[in-house]
């Protein structure tokens, strides 16, 4: 029996106790009463429907599985079932037949008969009240962390069992009192509840942490690796390393090394203990100051040295590698900071709380949203971290951190946040942090960080590499037979590196590939004397060396993982496994042989061993092949550059220039597409995982508008993975996509280049391109395939997902012609739909909305509203400085097409500064109830609405904005044309008045508001005939009639017949 169950069935035990007690009291009021009526009747019967209901409850479990510990309490709901068919069939034996008197009075007889039985149940129902507090004991009793863990598990694969959980909760803390159940049950309900508490408590945590996350967010260090295990280990300990050793120096260099080293390891490990703050290690590029950051931070000896400066604090060292080719949160101030917290909040999880409160009562408000993650602005986590390290309002207050951040030479600068900025955080945190937070940074030797950092905590690392250096040169070339040539080797080749380690390793590699080519000694020190020290020259040198097929292949593979790393896309080893077969036939993967000729079992060529080989012949070793997380590529890995400086390289003039004519006919996006689309295919696994990598190329692919109709490729890509519209979700799930969630979770600020709004796993294309403003495809689309929008929901996610595109992008007004004209932005309700919100399939009375949403889910679920209403929400709250895009010019031009294509003017927003000061309402003409929107952080926006916009009208409190007036406070360039439009509609709908003051009228008479504005409302073409066209006819009839009139009246006077005369 899993614990939602169990708990169920606690919950179902203690609510049957009770009710028996009052089905019972009902029997004897029967039996007591002189004619067998009791005044309640209704109120007996719907105990008995209760009873019915709880009954069934307590009968399901005969079908769970149970753990022998639940042995116990599965007896009892046995005996519980088994009593209460028994109290409804006494029930049903004295209930009176009909409504006469006799029988009332034959109903008493019979209740007065089963006395006896009534005695009986009476005391089988003490029997299971006093086995109660047995039966619950051991739910009470289990390992609250093991108990979290298996609730978290089942939540994250079914939330609805969340939801059911929480109902079990209620039902347990509401109406049971100790006379009813006893004080020992009562004790151990207690324990229950609190077990479930801590329960909710880590699942909510769970979601949070998830939500801060990023992807790949300890990529780069687990990346990092040792060129020789016991590379950099003399910072950390003592060196081992004999004098004698050091052949090819002086003794007295030997000694001035040794020193150096020795007084390298005092000042690193005495700051370690020390109350300083911040450690500086600089160095040249490539010098190995991300192995050595990866080493410190992971040594146990750092902890030893870290826990003097503690005492008795609890510790916690976490790290962040910058990392210049990732993506955007790997080399950001966001994703410093998110990747910070995540591990200090998931090492001390009870912190979440009270430094995300607004986020923990979302999270307690909407368990139905369990695998959808919150949209945590920078600020928000930024204040999250800070209120840690600066201990506020008391958080974490025996907790110290030492931060190890490297690279913060390859932090992407934007706008005001440089370097400088960045240099200036940190030391403001340490600065700030009372003593509780050290750090250790890592940089390239610029000017910015010399200066920032104080030089008396600070290691040139390139200076310190030389015994390093030498002992992987020993170690790596220790097969060589020749004895003199090794000692050549080991002098010759740290002295050339110049403190550089990635040199080291590049030319390492190289001379072990000669020496298993059997090149003679002579060859072998040619080489050596040709490799031109400098890493950009030995990049140059590498690639000189290699023949003309294999840097053509290596340029490819570079370009591929450059493209890759610009999309968000990973390139494997499998994927370059079909880069040979993607020369021989450029559309390999959308073949409908691909599968027969190229995913067969007799195919014994495709191994990574194979292909890791391949790699390096052809890439020189610029190019590895590295585990992946998660593992979904099994032992094919993913390829990356070896170094993060080899980006840059190839960007420099002449490399640039070389490369270019190489690939002068191969377009990395298309071949990038075929790869990726290859590898899925070829995995023959759960589409689910393919899904994220297929989303990003055909995001790609529409970004870089490639595709032209009939968008084969596509296509072919759309029908393998499916039509996301008719993925059924989990139960109490709601569908959320791409482009509903314009409306939710704040707006475009989540959105990324792939276009995964919730998961990448589900997408839409027609909604990525719509995202994209890709007017051709979603065009092409609608005309090709009629299925892909033929619900008003899913012609109204386009439709959102295209105005926000436009107001975002500045799409030209008339490129949207087609869609004001066609379903997309048309002026149908669409109420999105939500799937089994509860368990009997009934959907929610109140949908949970988060106190943090501008606009939660429930906006675009639960009402109503066409596009045009959704798109003037959201343009309003973008006009107030919430995070939604506006532009004053782009929103006037979409109103005007929307009035034009029979859009109602009838909508007002209201705010009452006084009584809700916070909430911003929206009235429209059809919807029964206005909208309202709680606008808790965005308070000063309201305000300075009220006093900086002119249009407002008062009335009892109540500031109201008509769209004729929030048009003219907007002062749009075509303002003058909307105005037109607006008065001539006013001037044909005279009630239009009484519609605004209707809506400033107090809650009490809020009914009648609806009432007023329930009318449809003529388009502008009608509204131009009404008003202007009609009233001339009528004028220019009633002329002629007048004419005709007078004509005939002299005719007949004429005649000599007399006309009457009024008056």
């Amino acid at each position: 029996m899993d614990p939602v169950t169990a708990v169920g069935l606690a919950s179902a035990i203690i609510s049957f106790v009770p009710l028996c007690v009052k089905l019972l009291q009902s029997a004897r009021e029967i039996r007591d009463s002189l004619d067998g009526s009791v005044e309640k009747n209704l109120t007996r019967k719907a105990i008995v429907d209760e009873m019915k209901a709880l009954s069934r409850r307590l009968k399901s479990a005969d079908q769970a599985r149970f753990l022998p510990e639940q042995r116990g309490l599965y007896d009892l709901a046995l005996k519980c079932h088994e009593l209460s068919q028994k109290i409804l069939y006494l029930l049903d034996k004295i209930r009176p037949k009909s409504k006469s008197s006799f029988e009332n009075y034959r109903s008493a007889y019979r209740a007065w008969s089963c006395e006896s039985e009534i005695k009986n149940l009476e005391k089988q129902l003490n029997d299971c009240r006093s086995q109660l507090a047995l039966g619950i004991v051991d739910l009470s009793s289990q390992d609250s962390a093991v108990y979290s863990k298996r609730i978290l598990a089942m939540a994250q694969t079914d939330a609805s069992r969340l939801e059911e959980l929480q109902r079990h909760i209620e039902a347990l803390r509401s109406g049971v009192q100790v006379e009813q159940i006893g004080t020992e049950a009562c004790t151990q309900l207690r324990r229950l509840l609190g077990l479930q508490d801590d329960a909710l408590a880590a699942i909510y945590q769970n979601r949070i942490l998830e939500s801060i996350k990023f992807e790949n967010m300890h990529e780069r260090d687990d990346r990092v690796h040792y060129p020789h295990e016991k590379t950099f280990n003399w910072l950390v300990e003592d060196d081992e390393t004999p004098e004698n050793e050091a052949t090819g120096m002086s003794k007295s260099e030997t000694l001035d090394m040794h020193e150096m080293k020795s007084k390298s390891r005092e000042l690193f490990m005495n700051w370690l203990s020390s109350s300083e703050g911040i450690f500086h290690i600089s160095g040249k590029l490539g010098s190995g100051k991300s192995t050595l950051m990866k080493l410190v931070c992971t040594r146990g000896q750092t902890r030893l040295e870290l826990e003097k400066w503690a005492g008795n604090r609890s510790l916690l060292i976490t790290q962040f590698f910058f990392w210049k080719p990732g993506t955007e949160m790997q080399k950001s101030l966001d994703g410093l900071y998110r990747s910070l917290l995540y591990d200090i909040l998931h090492a001390f999880p009870e912190l979440i709380k009270n430094v995300l409160p607004n986020i923990w009562k979302e999270v307690e408000t909407s368990p139905w949203q369990i695998q959808t993650k919150f949209d945590l602005p920078i600020d928000v986590v930024k204040s999250a971290l800070e209120q840690i390290i600066f201990n506020s309002e008391s958080c974490a207050p025996r907790v110290c951190f030492c931060f190890f951040i490297d690279g913060i030479d390859e932090y992407d600068e934007s706008h005001s946040r440089d370097h400088i900025y960045l240099v200036r955080l940190l030391r403001h945190w340490v600065k700030d942090s009372e003593g509780r937070l050290k750090m250790v940074v890592s940089s390239r030797d610029y000017n910015v960080f010399l200066n920032g950092f104080s030089a008396d905590y600070r290691l040139q690392l390139h200076e310190l590499t030389w015994f390093d250096m030498r002992q992987y040169v020993q170690d790596s070339l220790s097969h060589l037979p020749n004895s003199t040539l090794k000692e050549h080797l080991l002098k010759t080749i740290p002295r050339k590196a110049c403190g550089i380690f990635l040199w080291i390793v590049l030319v390492v590699n190289e001379i072990r590939k000669k020496v298993e080519d059997d090149v003679t000694q002579d060859q072998l020190l040619q080489l050596l004397d040709g490799l031109p020290p400098g890493l950009e020259a030995l990049f140059e040198h590498i690639l000189n060396r290699l023949d003309e097929n294999n840097r053509r292949t290596a340029y490819q593979i570079m370009a591929l993982l450059r493209t890759a790393n610009d999309n968000y896309l990973t390139l494997s080893l499998m994927e370059f496994s079909f880069l040979e077969d993607y020369h021989r036939d450029s559309e390999l993967s959308i073949r409908d042989e691909f599968m027969s000729r190229y995913a067969t079992d007799s195919d014994v060529s495709r191994t990574p061993e194979i292909y890791s080989k391949r790699l390096r012949g052809c890439c020189g070793g610029l190019v590895e092949c590295y585990p992946s997380k998660p593992n979904y590529y099994g032992p094919w890995g993913v390829l990356s550059f070896t170094h993060r400086s080899i980006p840059d390289m190839l960007e420099r003039p002449k490399i640039k220039a070389e490369m270019q004519s190489y690939l002068k006919d191969f377009s990395s996006v298309e071949a990038l597409s075929h790869l990726i689309f290859a590898a899925a295919q070829f995995m023959k696994k759960d589409k689910t995982q393919a899904k994220g990598s297929c989303a990003g190329v055909t995001w790609m692919r529409l970004e870089s508008r490639i595709d032209k109709p009939p968008y084969r490729f596509l296509q072919c890509v759309s029908s393998w993975v499916g039509d996301p519209f008719d993925v059924k979700p989990e139960p109490s799930r709601l569908l959320l996509h791409q482009g509903i969630q314009v409306y939710g979770n704040h707006g475009r600020r989540i959105l990324v280049r792939y276009g995964a709004i919730t998961r990448r796993e589900t997408f839409s294309m027609l909604c990525q391109a719509a995202l994209i403003g890709h007017l051709e495809y979603v065009e092409w689309s609608y005309r090709n395939n009629l299925r892909a929008i033929d619900k008003p929901w899913k012609r109204a996610l386009v439709g959102n997902a295209l105005l926000d595109t436009y107001l975002r992008v500045g799409l030209p007004i008339q490129s949207l012609s087609y869609f004001f004209k066609g379903p997309f932005l048309s002026l149908e309700r669409t109420p999105f739909e939500a799937n089994n919100l509860l368990p009997d399939g009934s959907p929610p009375a109140t949908p949970p909305v988060g106190p943090r949403s501008s606009v939660a889910c429930s906006y675009a679920l639960s009402d109503e509203h066409t596009v045009w209403e959704r798109f003037l929400v959201s343009c309003f709250l973008g006009w107030a400085g919430m995070a939604y895009p506006f532009h004053n010019d782009r929103f006037g031009l979409a109103v005007q097409q929307f009035l034009l294509h029979g859009a109602p003017s009838e909508f007002h927003i209201v705010i009452e500064p006084i009584r809700s000061p916070t909430q911003v309402t929206f009235h429209f003409p059809k919807p029964k109830n206005p909208f309202t929107v709680a606008c808790e952080k965005n308070r000063f926006t309201i305000e300075f609405l009220i006093e900086n916009s002119t249009g407002w009208n008062e009335c009892d409190g109540k500031l109201s904005l008509s769209l004729l007036r929030w048009i003219r406070s907007v002062n749009p360039k075509n303002k003058a044309a909307i105005t037109e439009i607006l008065e001539t509609a006013k001037e044909c709908a005279p009630r239009s008045k009484e519609l605004e003051s209707a809506h400033l009228v107090v809650d009490e008479i809020a009914p009648r508001v609806t009432e007023h504005t329930d009318m449809t409302r003529p388009s502008f073409c009608c509204h131009m005939l009404l008003c202007k066209v009609f009233p001339v006819l009528v004028m220019v009839l009633g002329l002629y009639v007048g004419w005709k009139s007078r004509d005939q009246r002299r005719e007949y006077q004429k005649a000599g017949f007399a006309l009457p005369c009024y008056g």
